[in-house]
């Protein structure tokens, strides 16, 4: 057995999969600020002191994308 086929098993999978991770965490980042200039480019300046909240904003609306998804938690807050 030569070195170049005593790989362990599954040794090439990972580091495929790790590859194919990172570009999904790259690109859904990518994404995440092309969406948050495109929104934050309406206002002309967002004050220093109020940027983190509108960041904020932008990640809620990011993360929470579908309408029938943010309208069972508004539901669900207006119960509280």
């Amino acid at each position: 057995m030569t070195s170049s086929t005593s790989r362990a098993p599954g040794a090439g999978a990972s580091t495929t999969s790790r590859r194919s991770c990172e570009t999904a965490d790259i690109n859904g980042i990518e994404n995440f600020w092309n969406q948050t200039k495109r929104h934050l480019r309406r206002f002309n300046d967002v004050p220093m002191h109020n940027f983190h909240l509108s960041l904020k904003e932008c990640a809620w609306h990011f993360n929470i994308l579908p309408a029938s998804r943010l309208a069972m938690i508004l539901r669900e807050w207006l119960r509280l």
